[in-house]
């Protein structure tokens, strides 16, 4: 059998990643809100699930559960809470990789669009990516504002 990533250190992972994302502003903090829904719903089927080691385990336990429906993931399952917290670390190192570009002049709204339009908007409807787009659209003009609130300055991780 496989290795399998331990559940605990993957929601830690996350949630740290996540305090750490709502020093980019107002609007952001919305997108941490959700990420941390989706940690708590993970950490609940977690449990609900008798807390099994490994990610591996607690899918396969969600599928014996029947949460994988025709066509969908349940609402309230590990599964789809999972998926929504990649296509958010997806969106969040894009928006890194903006940051620690220090030679771009590329204003943080541009690059903070272009991270919501290849990871997250095609899962959107219209209600939410109008939302999403007028919020991106107010992040503040140039990094170094950003950096000034303790935005990041250098990313080191590794793409999702």
């Amino acid at each position: 059998r496989k290795a399998d990533l331990p559940v605990e250190m993957l929601l830690h992972a996350i949630e740290t990643q996540v305090s750490y994302s709502s020093t980019l502003g107002t609007f952001m903090k919305l997108i941490v809100k959700i990420d941390q829904g989706n940690m708590r719903t993970v950490r609940q089927a977690w449990e609900r699930h008798g807390r099994p080691d490994g990610l591996r385990s607690l899918l396969e336990a969600e599928v014996g559960a029947g949460v994988q429906q025709p066509r969908r993931l349940a609402e309230g399952s590990a599964s789809l809470s999972l998926l929504w917290s990649m296509r958010m670390k997806r969106f969040w190192s894009i928006m890194a990789d903006g940051f620690a570009d220090t030679a771009s002049r590329e204003p943080t709204s541009a690059f903070g669009l272009r991270a919501y339009e290849q990871e997250v908007e095609p899962y959107h409807g219209l209600l939410l990516s109008s939302t999403f787009r007028i919020g991106l659209r107010a992040l503040p003009l140039a990094r170094s504002d950003a950096q000034l609130h303790g935005g990041p300055r250098r990313c080191t991780a590794p793409h999702l």
